[in-house]
């Protein structure tokens, strides 16, 4: 990719050695009902930039450990030896954080993060200069809402992060992912219609009402769904989680963020795909009058910025590498470019 330069390559864990030109530091923050627990990387220099990583949807350990690989150990190791500090973070309910909340909505999720950037800004060991957020798909929105709220946040990046809005995400990821599995059209069809009747519940009840009328829905279907399914669908989709993602809208924020944007997009993504996720990005900044973004497609790459393989679309476990080295200096070279003036 013209611009940029590369670096060495540390894009698997098994890369990673102890480093004379940085240290880690253990930090615990309290939050609403809960601690959220962590790893700040710090380079061995003054005046650092520092970003915060914030892993996609679910409970991630501080590395966000998926498929057996661990990208935000490796995104602080590469980060640091270019002298970027990082703070990864145990979300509630993993690794050593508590939380008497469950089901986080985003909203929640941006608040944790709201407090942990008011921690980090009265911590006097830390000599950073500039501070940004960086989001992996879910994580991208929950960093939006935060980046939007706080006057604090310089810079923001998106990794594979949705720019549609919850209901138009959640249509375009199935009938996209159901193609890439080898579903027929008509059976995308069908179930874009069926998910289209759970969205119309879902914004129309409360969440016992709610359950009745997706469990009358389910059993309706032909052939029969077996009832632990019925029940697990119902579990899943009248959550406080999946709500807040239905309901969630990028544009909102996005229209407030003035500062610099990066915004990444992988070719071969089938849960955030880019056709239609990027271009809403694009706009919405615009819309915001925020001159200072970048968004592109990278080639070859799948939702998790992995070498892919695009017979095996959601081979994630096959593969290697954590992430592709390449983007690790996309990162570098543009938060030094963004930080650094």
């Amino acid at each position: 990719m013209a611009g940029f330069t590369f670096g060495k390559d540390c894009s698997s864990e098994t890369s990673i050695e102890k480093s004379q030109r940085y240290i880690f530091r253990e930090v615990s923050y309290p939050v609403i009902e809960g601690t959220i627990s962590g790893t700040l990387t710090i380079p061995l220099i003054d005046n650092y930039s520092l970003l915060i990583l914030i892993p996609g949807g679910g409970k991630h350990d501080r590395d966000y450990t998926v498929f057996n690989h661990k990208p935000f150990l490796v995104m602080a190791d590469h980060l640091a030896s270019y002298g970027i500090a990082t703070l990864r973070y145990d979300e509630r309910g993993a690794g050593k954080s508590t939380s008497a909340i469950n089901n986080l909505t985003i909203t929640k999720k941006a608040d944790d993060i709201l407090r942990m950037i008011s921690h980090l800004k009265q911590d006097n060991e830390l000599s950073f200069n500039h501070m940004g957020l960086l989001g992996h798909s879910e994580g991208g929105m929950v960093s939006m809402q935060a980046a939007a709220q706080s006057s604090a946040i310089s810079f923001l990046i998106l990794l594979g992060s949705p720019g549609l809005n919850g209901e138009e995400y959640q249509l375009q990821f199935e009938a996209v992912s159901g193609r890439a599995r080898g579903l027929s059209e008509h059976t995308i069809s069908d179930r874009a219609e069926i998910q289209q009747q759970v969205f119309k519940i879902l914004k129309t009840y409360d969440h016992n009402v709610a359950a009745e009328h997706l469990e009358i829905l389910y059993n309706k279907l032909s052939p029969p769904v077996p009832e632990d399914r019925i029940m697990t669908a119902v579990r899943r989709f009248n959550s406080p989680a999946f709500r807040s993602n239905l309901e969630f809208d990028p544009g909102i924020y996005l229209n407030q963020i003035r500062c610099p944007v990066l915004a990444l997009f992988a070719e071969f993504d089938y849960q955030v795909p880019a056709d239609r996720n990027m271009p809403a990005v694009i706009a919405a900044l615009k819309c915001g009058g925020n001159t200072y973004f970048s968004v592109d497609q990278l080639g070859g790459l799948n939702h998790f910025f992995q070498a892919a393989d695009p017979a095996k679309p959601f081979g994630y476990d096959e593969i290697d590498e954590a992430i592709a080295p390449f983007v690790l200096d996309i990162l570098v070279n543009w938060i030094n470019k963004h930080t650094r003036q």
